[in-house]
């Protein structure tokens, strides 16, 4: 009965491979407006309307960056989420105070300003209740976290497989991991044998060092 392995394969295999995968180029394939990067301009796609796309560019215009790694948009990502509750609780008050922001100087000014446009949406429908208003809020950005996942695994499908033709694949990308692939089972299977014949190894080497 032939036997089954699991590997489990992370962005560094894509990018080793030779697939687009980074931060950066899936930034500046579907998010960044390419065009007026060349006269200085730091603004998105017109058609990047997403909740996180609009933060990621934000973070763009502010810090001048966009070779972040995906740990670090993790970070980002999870920060956004732990503070968006005090952040939406506070834009509500403001819009009830009538208070506005015209300027928006830091990334909590960005998500403030968010939430504001939210609620005050909300609040023109007479909808709900200012604790209802923050939860539909918070349940917002996370439907609009999986939308972005989405369209990135989309923005990889792509890169492996023509939208245009489904017949047409990145066979380059395609050679490479099956290649990559069959040295990490051949690497796995080595190591598994030498362990089998001498058990102690890998103490041996480890006391060496």
């Amino acid at each position: 009965m032939p036997s089954s392995q699991l590997l489990i394969l992370g962005n560094g295999f894509d990018l080793h491979c030779g697939l687009k995968s980074s931060y950066k180029d899936f930034f500046q394939s579907s998010i960044l407006d390419n065009i007026g990067v060349q006269y200085g301009l730091r603004q998105k796609k017109a058609e990047a309307i997403g909740f996180w796309e609009n933060l990621l560019n934000e973070y763009y215009k502010k810090f001048g960056n966009d070779n972040y790694r995906w740990c670090d948009i993790e970070t980002i990502i999870k920060d956004t989420v732990l503070t968006i509750e005090e952040i939406a609780f506070n834009a509500i008050k403001s819009v009830r105070q009538g208070e506005s922001l015209e300027v928006i100087k830091t990334i909590k000014e960005f998500l403030y300003k968010i939430c504001m446009s939210f609620y005050f949406s909300l609040l023109q429908r007479n909808i709900c209740s200012d604790d209802e208003a923050c939860s539909l809020l918070i349940n917002h950005i996370l439907q609009e976290l999986n939308k972005f996942e989405r369209r990135f695994c989309k923005y990889i499908k792509d890169n492996i497989v023509n939208p245009k033709n489904e017949n047409e694949f990145n066979t380059q990308y395609i050679v490479n991991a099956m290649n990559l692939l069959k040295t990490l089972v051949l690497i796995k299977m080595l190591m598994l044998n030498l362990m089998m014949k001498r058990p102690n190894f890998f103490v041996i080497i480890k006391k060496k060092e």
